[in-house]
């Protein structure tokens, strides 16, 4: 990510995309007017080339999940709403019907086409409090041939 004076990130995710650049969102300390920053990271030979840095339109909220998926799309997962892509972050998409995530989530999809995102319930509380758990949601996308999801 390209320097900013008095501006830093405080946690990452990235998604591999089709030729092997990557897709990065941020969850950024500048929570009033930039929660969420993206940019694509371009593999060029045995180097990396960082594009440019927007704003990504996600509220700010845990650490960043960012999914690649079988069908093409990349998956913005939080406890805010998952989110989805087609056209490496340029545009993004809510998923419907999928609740937000359990905080702090991960993800992964597994050969059958199934998204399993685990998380923690009891967000940044120590550990020992009571009422906290681990939980899974899973789900599985369909993508129509406009590109508009199911």
């Amino acid at each position: 990510m390209p320097e900013q004076p008095g501006f830093w990130t405080e946690e990452f995710d990235v998604a591999e995309l089709p030729g092997g650049g990557l897709l990065a969102v941020y969850r950024t300390n500048d929570v009033q007017n930039h929660p969420r920053q993206q940019n694509v990271i371009a593999k060029k030979g045995d180097t990396w080339e960082p594009g440019p840095v927007t704003d990504a339109p996600f509220p700010y909220s845990g650490h960043p999940e960012v999914l690649a998926t079988k069908e093409g799309l990349v998956m913005h997962i939080a406890t805010s709403g998952t989110s989805w892509t087609a056209d490496t972050g340029k545009t993004w998409a809510t998923l419907e019907g999928v609740p937000g995530s359990a905080y702090y989530p991960r993800s992964v999809q597994l050969d059958d086409g199934t998204i399993m995102v685990v998380g923690h319930v009891g967000g940044d509380d120590p550990y020992g409090v009571p009422d906290q758990s681990i939980v899974m949601d899973t789900y599985t996308i369909t993508v129509t041939k406009n590109g508009d999801q199911r």
